[in-house]
């Protein structure tokens, strides 16, 4: 049998975006397939207070075999340190657990397809590619930008690393357009021309909750889900809200906000403010929860605090359309966020202007709300479509008794 081995630090059952998108893209590959490989999965193991959902492994594929594995097997230090500093714990792990499951010469995978958190995920493959799986087909999924602002001490050897793996990896997938435009803005045509676009997607079977269609006569209810932690920040709605119930206290009982996640508490202080005391924040939600209180919001709100120069989409916002609800973006003015939700005709809050926050938070309360998402672009994020996407590029490098079905979208 056919057998292709993923590399994905991130990975149920840790509950993260990376963790969730490595679980719905793989969902979405495998229904693509007539007769879909085998998957070996290696992962990292949730230690510590890192958040899990034990749920989400019931979106993996059912030919899945999951590894986890320690992602700190040698001495507990940042996985940039054990990479970048020559220690290579978790990498010499993912060697360690792929000789094991592919021991001989004749027992190579058919693919190695690696994704989320770039570092740790990819720098393994590449180890593999270079060693004992010379010749195996390799893709390299990018779902942000290799190179973030503040990787000032690591910046030289992390750009090293990243020219190697575009220049080996078979094939380079990106999940937009501005990620692949800042990655390969100093490489070749070549390198340019082995990638594509496969973008983040939604399961729309994963909605289950009984969607309201109207908004509730009295209060409306405006929901962010997503985790706030240390430098994510809910400063921006918090402090909108906090003005806005100064100036309008009536407002109050229009309007009701969940903040559904997992929260730092260095942010609890928010709370405390008289003003914020209806603002529910909602820890320890399931990523399938998240889903259902989606569907009974009125309105979505994405706080993305990223400028363009980190080129990253948050996949939370692609999670957003499956809800088919209004969405009210607070981002940088020049950020993917911004320009989405724009080409969307959602609006979006320069995250620096507080006037317009506070105005757009007391349109919400108590204006007509605008039209959610238009279905052309619900259908270029859904599942069927990025999933076939998807395996039709996986196709091309695996042998021919796996076909795609060809009744679903391109």
């Amino acid at each position: 049998m056919t057998r292709i081995l993923v590399i994905a630090y991130e990975a149920p059952p840790r509950l993260s975006a990376g963790a969730i998108a490595t679980a719905k893209t793989l969902r979405a590959m495998e229904k693509a397939f007539q007769q879909p490989p085998a998957i070996d999965l290696i992962c990292a193991t949730p230690s510590g207070e890192v958040p899990r959902d034990d749920a989400l492994a019931n979106l993996l594929p059912q030919d899945l075999q999951a590894h986890c594995i320690d992602p700190f097997p040698y001495g507990r230090n940042t996985i940039l340190q054990s990479i970048i500093g020559g220690q290579g714990g978790w990498q010499r792990a993912v060697e360690s657990k792929a000789a094991a499951l592919f021991p001989a010469e004749h027992k190579k995978p058919a693919l190695l397809y690696s994704r989320s958190h770039p570092p740790a995920s990819h720098l393994a493959a590449l180890s593999l590619i270079e060693g004992p799986f010379k010749g195996v087909p390799w893709i390299a999924h990018f779902t942000e930008a290799w190179l973030q602002p503040g990787h000032y001490r690591t910046r030289a050897a992390l750009g090293r690393y990243q020219q190697r793996v575009v220049e080996t990896a078979t094939r380079l997938f990106f999940v937009c357009e501005a990620v692949r435009d800042k990655m390969l803005a100093n490489c070749s045509s070549d390198v340019r021309d082995k990638s594509q676009i496969i973008p983040h997607l939604f399961d729309p079977d994963l909605y289950t909750a009984p969607a309201r269609t109207e908004p509730a006569p009295e209060t409306r209810t405006l929901l962010h889900a997503g985790s706030f932690l240390i430098p994510r920040s809910p400063a921006p709605i918090l402090n909108g809200l906090n003005k806005l119930f100064q100036l309008h206290p009536d407002l109050r009982a229009r309007l009701k906000v969940e903040l559904v996640g997992v929260m730092a508490p260095e942010y609890n202080a928010f709370f405390e403010l008289p003003e914020l005391h209806a603002v529910t924040p909602r820890n320890g939600v399931s990523y399938s929860e998240s889903l259902n209180v989606m569907q009974n919001a009125d309105v979505l709100l994405a706080i993305d605090s990223r400028g363009p120069e980190s080129a990253y989409l948050p996949s939370k916002l692609i999670d957003y359309l499956g809800a088919g609800k209004p969405i009210l973006g607070i981002a940088p003015k020049d950020s993917i966020t911004a320009s989405l939700l724009t080409n969307w005709n959602q609006p979006c809050c320069d995250i620096s202007d507080s006037d317009s926050i506070v105005a757009a938070l007391k349109g919400v309360a108590e204006d007509p709300l605008w039209p959610p998402p238009p279905r052309e672009v619900t259908a270029h994020f859904g599942s069927a479509r990025v999933g076939h996407k998807l395996a039709s590029a996986v196709r091309e490098l695996l042998p021919d008794e796996h076909p795609t079905d060809d009744s679903r979208p391109d």
